[in-house]
C-alpha cells in the first residue's frame, strides 16, 4: 500500500489514520482467524484448510505460525479413528506439515531417517515460488500490526530475506537429498 502525506504528518497523525482506516477490518479479520485456529485445535478443519482459508495457502508460513510458542505444534491426523496401523513395507507420502516438521527435527536434533520418503513435486514447486519470491521483493524492513487500540511497528532484521532464502534452500536440498 502507498500513501502520500503532508511533510507535517506527525506519528500521532499516522498512528490514528491507520486505526481508523484499518482497525475495524483487522478485527473481525482477527476474529475470523481466532474463530479458524480453535476449529483447527479441536480437529475439525485439516492443516491445510486453515492455510487455505487464513494464510492465503502459505503451508510454509502456516507451519511456523501453528509451530511457534504461542500456538504449539498440533498436526492433527484427520483419521475417523485411531485404530493400529501396520507401517512396516510402506512408502511414506509427506504433506507440507509434515515435510517442514520433519525437516526442521533433521536439523536441529540430527534425526537420520532410514528411509526416503515421496515429496510431492507441487510441494518442491511451491518452496522454489517462495524462495523465488522473496529473491525478487524489496527487502524486508518492518511491517505494522493494527488494532483498535493503536499500531505496534514490528521490525525485521537486516539479513531478513537472506535469512529466508538460505531456508528455503535448504529445505529443496533436503527434499532432494
Amino acid at each position: 500500500i502507498s500513501f502520500q502525506f503532508p511533510q507535517n504528518f506527525d506519528a500521532k497523525q499516522l498512528s490514528d489514520f491507520f486505526v481508523k482506516s484499518f482497525a475495524p477490518n483487522e478485527e473481525k479479520r482477527k476474529h475470523i482467524i481466532d474463530h479458524y485456529l480453535m476449529m483447527y485445535r479441536n480437529g475439525r478443519i485439516p492443516f491445510s484448510y486453515v492455510a487455505t482459508a487464513i494464510f492465503q495457502g502459505d503451508y510454509i508460513k502456516t507451519y511456523h505460525v501453528l509451530s511457534s510458542k504461542r500456538y504449539g505444534l498440533l498436526l492433527n491426523p484427520n483419521l475417523n479413528s485411531m485404530e493400529s496401523i501396520n507401517l512396516s513395507d510402506k512408502e511414506f507420502v509427506l504433506d507440507y506439515s509434515a515435510i517442514i516438521l520433519f525437516y526442521e527435527l533433521s536439523k536441529s536434533c540430527n534425526f537420520k531417517y532410514k528411509h526416503k520418503f515421496i515429496i510431492s513435486k507441487a510441494v518442491e514447486d511451491t518452496v522454489k515460488e517462495k524462495k523465488e519470491e522473496v529473491d525478487i521483493c524489496p527487502e524486508t524492513k518492518m511491517s505494522i500490526y493494527i488494532t483498535i487500540k493503536g499500531i505496534t511497528p514490528i521490525i525485521y532484521p537486516d539479513n531478513y530475506n537472506q535469512f529466508q532464502i538460505k531456508y528455503y534452500n535448504d529445505l529443496l536440498n533436503w527434499i532432494n537429498e
